[in-house]
């Protein structure tokens, strides 16, 4: 089963190539020495030990956080700050990540304190120009700007100058990255889709996680899963006539615009009724949830089927009352469940 990426994880940046090669080599000679973090299904800490196993082609081993009350977002800040040894410009990109819940949120309706644009700051030990010149970067900076400061090949300052005046000049662009997402780095001459299907190539004829496809692509490995829900989807045979026009309208505005939030909203609906929410996109997947739901529906049809045959015996008036009520619920969830099948139609 493969993991996804927890959005508080996403806080820091992954691992430099020769750091992470130095992690697969400790990782082969002395084994894993600290258990890879989950949160409801998804990796909050150990990302890059989680990528080492994987290339490694051992069984990662797993612990489910518990929070103490502290945020996910704190968790992570705590777990890496003095683990990283990061740059001034990568702790500024970090605290812009913290102060924007890596989301665009409005940081007045976050419900951790430590994500302020000042607390953020004092965290990462950086000033607050700082972090609101990272928080442009991350806005409205193209993949290359942002990866280039999160690596620490490319200074904050100028940087962000270079976004802010570019933003001034093209303002429908950034609204664009805004509302719509940003723009894919898709090679010239090629399609969303044939770089997208290059990323599953690798996927499965090398055994690379979803979450590192992004890097060999050049693209954000978000952009890159919602890339993959888009194309996967495409490629099946047993949607619906609607849910395949649906899918068919996301690729050719995802391939037309290159970029995918916009399409992927579309399509998020289908894809949590194929995998499941927070699940990997696998054939294995929807065999399980094609098997849970056949077992809980036959238990269903086969309990109804018995009503008629089932005997009654001498009942208070209370309870038959109650029975009746009872009855009424459940027939309600019956028609319910009807509904939602005739809606697949």
């Amino acid at each position: 089963m493969e993991y996804e990426t927890h959005p508080a994880a996403e806080i820091f940046p992954l691992m430099s190539d020769t750091e992470f090669t130095g992690l697969v080599e400790d990782i082969r000679e002395h084994g894993l020495k600290e258990a890879i973090v989950l949160c409801k299904g998804e990796i909050l800490d150990g990302r890059n030990r989680y990528r080492a196993c994987l290339e490694i082609g051992i069984e990662p081993r797993l612990t489910e956080w518990i929070s103490n009350g502290q945020s996910p977002e704190s968790y992570v800040v705590s777990k890496n700050l003095h683990r990283r040894h990061l740059k001034e410009r990568q702790r500024a990109m970090v605290a812009g990540k913290l102060s924007n819940l890596y989301k665009g949120l409005r940081v007045d309706r976050s419900k951790d304190p430590s994500t302020t644009i000042d607390n953020a700051a004092s965290l990462l030990n950086i000033s607050t120009a700082s972090v609101k010149r990272a928080r442009a970067i991350l806005r409205d900076g193209t993949p290359e700007e942002i990866a280039a400061v999160e690596a620490g090949e490319a200074a904050v300052v100028p940087t962000a100058k270079r976004v802010l005046a570019r933003s001034k000049t093209s303002e429908p662009k950034k609204k664009q990255t805004v509302h719509k997402g940003p723009i894919l780095n898709i090679p010239d001459g090629m399609t969303a889709e044939e770089v997208c299907r290059q990323g599953l190539d690798l996927e499965r004829t090398k055994n690379i996680s979803a979450e590192s496809i992004g890097k060999h692509l050049s693209i954000n490995h978000a952009s890159y899963r919602m890339m993959r829900d888009i194309v996967l989807l495409s490629d099946m045979d047993s949607l619906s006539q609607r849910d395949a026009e649906t899918v068919a309208t996301a690729l050719a505005e995802m391939n037309a615009t290159n970029r995918a939030r916009n399409p992927h909203t579309s399509v998020v609906d289908i894809a949590n009724r194929v995998w499941g929410q927070k699940r990997a996109r696998t054939d294995t997947t929807i065999a399980k949830r094609l098997e849970e739901f056949e077992h809980a529906f036959g238990h269903i049809i086969f309990t109804c089927s018995q009503a008629d045959a089932f005997e009654i015996p001498n009942l208070s008036a209370e309870r038959i009352n109650t029975a009746l009520t009872e009855l009424k619920g459940a027939r309600r969830h019956l028609d319910n469940l009807k509904l939602n099948l005739e809606k697949l139609l």
